[in-house]
């Protein structure tokens, strides 16, 4: 009898935790802020409190949008459940907010709350969060960082000389950067593998995907800088959109996937960096609806352009991604006659390799760095483009390099317009160096 009602008690404390409001078991499980990133009501009736949220399957991370650095967490979960709490300071614990609910392909809630300036320590559950600098002295850039698996492109995921990401980030991390800013392209396994070199990968716009393209390897990188995320050509709505408003848009996720976001200033000190969507501009023939929209894109960033801007985007405005083929296009005719007299540099991906333009000072043309060389297959190098035309100007400096790695910037001066860039491998090792001075960027 008492084995009985002992099962009996059991089942009823079930029931009952079943049938209170979401709010009401959320408060009881918050009052120490600890949740266990795997909690969820199951089907069974049973709810897990463990009362631990678990390092090692949730991820911390802190990104920047248009109104300042929010702090993050993606906890995989199948089911909603309660936000835990952040500490800034030494101030009392707050309600992080959900961002992202579970769905069917991500079973993985996000969480965030956005953090006060002049912080010196955050954390979630005694997780510690990189903390946002005033004026950040040395930014990583990095892109187009996963493993290409789409149709007969079969990239070797299993093995980190072929997939480098894993490794580059770690290194990366090592540097101590005090912003990252990756100018897109994080999903690249879009179909099954069928090859040896990347068996048992996972594949399509969902949670595990992101979670092998993005958020374990670049695991020790978030948790070194914030980071300035930029959409890419892999993000549009047609292949990862999902992944990308679930997990890295800095904005509240729309109720329709779109295929044009606005831009936005991200202050870093006497730097700002403007971000531009260019995920979608066409590569080949200007879509006049395309060049339309862009337009309009550019007209913005012309008013939140400053005496000292940098634009991130995915697709480069003047680059070339063969010897002879060059872009972009659809870019290159939104931007003709908008005044960007402050715009100093441009920082793009998109081309699978490091590359270099600079232009005579006379056509007043920002220089364009593409760093899209950090970690999905490269492609073939060329020779310098020095002296050949890119839409009507003559390059004067230039320098192309397919080799796997990233980038990191530091200012020379105190008004920041003056820059030393240091092109690294993905072991640490330095292989070409970079001059930027205004609109003026000698690599060699």
């Amino acid at each position: 009898m008492q084995f009985k009602l002992s099962v009996y008690g059991l089942t009823t404390l079930v029931v009952t935790l079943m049938i209170l409001p979401p709010g009401a078991i959320g408060a009881a499980e918050e009052q120490n802020g600890n949740l266990d990133a795997t909690s969820n009501l199951k089907a069974t009736g049973n709810l897990k409190a463990t009362g631990n949220l678990k390092a090692t399957s949730s991820y911390p991370y802190v990104i920047f949008g248009p109104n300042g650095a929010i702090a993050r967490i993606a906890i995989p979960t199948s089911a909603p459940i309660a936000c835990p709490k952040i500490k800034f300071n030494t101030s009392p614990l707050q309600l992080m907010q959900v961002h992202a609910k579970p769905s069917r392909n991500f079973p993985v809630q996000v969480c965030q709350l956005g953090m006060p300036k002049n912080l010196t320590s955050a954390s979630i559950n005694n997780q510690p969060l990189p903390i946002p600098k005033a004026a950040p002295q040395k930014l990583l850039v990095i892109g187009d960082t996963g493993c290409r698996i789409e149709g007969s492109l079969q990239q070797a995921c299993n093995d980190p000389q072929k997939w480098p990401f894993a490794q580059l980030a770690q290194s990366a991390a090592q540097g101590k950067p005090d912003l990252v800013i990756h100018v897109g392209d994080y999903y690249y396994r879009e179909t099954q593998c069928t090859t040896p070199g990347c068996n048992g990968s996972p594949f399509g716009d969902n949670w595990k995907t992101w979670e092998a393209d993005l958020f374990k390897p670049a695991r020790p990188l978030m948790a070194t800088a914030p980071w300035v995320v930029i959409r890419g050509n892999h993000e549009i709505c047609q292949r990862g959109g999902e992944g990308w408003f679930h997990l890295l848009d800095p904005r509240p996720i729309p109720v329709q996937c779109p295929d044009y976001t606005d831009p936005y200033a991200v202050p870093a000190g006497k730097l700002s960096l403007v971000v531009l969507d260019s995920s979608l501009a066409a590569d080949s023939t200007p879509p006049p609806d395309q060049v339309q929209q862009y337009r309009k894109q550019f007209q913005l960033i012309a008013k939140l352009t400053t005496t000292n801007t940098w634009l991130v985007t995915h697709k480069p405005v003047w680059a070339f991604s063969t010897a002879t083929k060059t872009l972009n296009p659809t870019l290159q005719q939104a931007i003709k006659g908008i005044p960007l007299t402050g715009m100093q540099q441009i920082l793009s991906g998109h081309i699978h390799l490091f590359e270099s333009l600079s232009f005579p000072t006379a056509n007043n043309r920002p220089a364009q760095l593409v760093i899209g060389n950090s970690g999905t297959s490269l492609n073939s190098s060329f020779p310098s483009p020095q002296g050949k035309t890119i839409d009507g100007v003559r390059v004067d400096r230039g320098f192309v390099r397919s080799q796997f790695g990233s980038i990191t910037l530091q200012p020379t001066n105190s008004t920041l317009t003056n820059w030393t860039g240091k092109v690294y491998d993905q072991t640490g090792k330095v292989f070409a160096t970079c001059t930027l001075r205004g609109r003026r960027t000698i690599c060699q």
